[in-house]
């Protein structure tokens, strides 16, 4: 009898794909709160950076060789919570500054 006794194989580490799956879309969330209530911009600034933080831990579970579907689903919905919160960030400033001109 050897002294080796093999043990249960060791499951492959998932934190960078379920870690860009879960910030892709409470960025997503945050930011549709933003949309649906009359919460401070602190919702989008947050969900942005959620989008950004997806897209970040997406590309981190790809090179890693982790379950795709969970990485490519928190990059897609990371990058698209980070340009839409964007495109609403300066659509915002455009509206305020077009508003501001025409009171003057």
């Amino acid at each position: 009898m050897t002294e080796y006794s093999p043990g249960a194989p060791v499951a492959a580490s998932k934190w960078a794909a379920i870690a860009a799956f879960v910030t892709g879309l409470l960025g997503l969330l945050l930011t549709i709160v933003f949309f649906a209530t009359e919460v401070g911009s602190s919702f989008l600034i947050f969900g942005a950076l959620l989008g950004v933080a997806g897209i970040v831990f997406g590309i981190i579970a790809l090179v890693k060789k982790q379950p795709r579907g969970l990485a490519i689903t928190g990059l897609i919905v990371g990058a698209i919570t980070s340009l839409g919160a964007l495109a609403l960030f300066i659509f915002a400033l455009v509206f305020v500054g077009a508003f501001i001109t025409a009171l003057n």
